[in-house]
């Protein structure tokens, strides 16, 4: 209200999208979220120069809630707006990020394939500026995407990095992804003997980023292969947070 009364638009923007960011990632609170973002972007889309970037960031995090709420397809097209807007603002990393959100889309839209060639793209970006949060979130959906394919062995060591790779660097994992990532894990902890998946998560904790990337490149969709993620459809299902630990029976 007071940013308001100063003019202060842009203050605005920021702070709703703020807002939008903890009724997500914090709360799961799609819809508020959503209200926040509406909000928002009439403001952010009068913005020019250099102003546009939180153009490009309302824009991302509308995709996240629309894929959150199961909307793929209208994810990809704000994704792929706000990709638009952040390379015309040099911000490789969060480019990176949209690019991740689209891979994840594109496997929960049955495309295994494009999912994989968006990770490709994104993990360029994220080479050119390293930033762990998002290095995080990508390894993440690289998860889902090699469970997804039925690369369990890769699914449980990059599960591993990451969790190694999140500690390193004073990070933590946002339940934003929850609905997809728990159900891998507890598909893991059955698959594997207690001695496998932790060695295998050894393993994986163990590996450098790059070794990590690399492992990703054993991933390739054949013809017979069907993007069968192991996840649900609907957000009303909750999770819980996902660990490197096996859970218990």
């Amino acid at each position: 209200e007071y940013l308001e009364r100063i003019g202060d638009e842009m203050g605005v923007v920021r702070a709703l999208n703020g807002l939008a960011v903890a009724a997500i990632d914090l709360d799961l609170d799609a819809s508020t979220a959503q209200s926040y973002i509406d909000a928002a972007l009439p403001v952010a889309r009068r913005a020019t120069g250099g102003e546009r970037l939180w153009l490009g960031i309302l824009l991302g995090n509308r995709s996240e809630v629309e894929r959150f709420e199961g909307g793929y397809r209208t994810a990809i097209a704000s994704a792929r707006e706000a990709l638009r807007i952040l390379n015309e603002q040099h911000e490789k990393a969060r480019a990176g990020w949209q690019l991740t959100n689209i891979a994840h889309c594109q496997l929960l839209e049955n495309d295994g394939a494009a999912a994989i060639k968006s990770l490709r793209e994104a993990y360029g970006y994220l080479s050119e500026e390293p930033d762990p949060r998002m290095i995080g979130w990508y390894f993440d959906v690289w998860i889902i995407v090699a469970a997804g394919l039925g690369y369990w062995d890769i699914a449980i060591r990059i599960l591993g990095f990451v969790a190694t790779f999140r500690a390193r660097n004073g990070l933590v994992r946002l339940p934003l992804l929850l609905p997809w990532t728990a159900p891998v894990v507890s598909r893991l902890s059955r698959k594997y003997s207690e001695d496998a998946y932790e060695r295998l998560v050894t393993e994986g904790g163990e590996l450098t980023l790059e070794a990590a990337e690399e492992l990703t490149r054993s991933i390739v969709v054949t013809r017979s292969a069907v993007p069968a993620s192991p996840v649900p459809t609907t957000t009303r299902q909750r999770g819980r947070e996902p660990t490197t630990r096996r859970p218990s029976a």
